[in-house]
């Protein structure tokens, strides 16, 4: 099980690092890096948001999850 989970979470990062890369807005030095920890800050911040007993709502929590990785991701390298 461990094994899949793995395979599945490789595969989640080469296809984000391929969108990176063939992305023309996309700045970033390291693509390989950015895809790592854009896959995995968007993870982590919606199990954490979702589970919290204080939750901000699908729309802000939508809007929040856009705007941060894309001012990461097309900002100055």
């Amino acid at each position: 099980m461990l094994a899949k989970a793995d395979a599945y979470e490789q595969e989640r990062f080469r296809h984000t690092q391929e969108l990176f890369e063939n992305h023309p807005e996309v700045r970033v030095a390291d693509v390989e890096a950015a895809a790592r920890v854009a896959v995995t800050t968007v993870e982590l911040v919606v199990h954490k948001v979702c589970a919290a007993p204080d939750p901000i709502g699908t729309r802000r929590l939508e809007d929040e999850l856009v705007s941060m990785p894309h001012r990461y991701l097309t900002g100055p390298a």
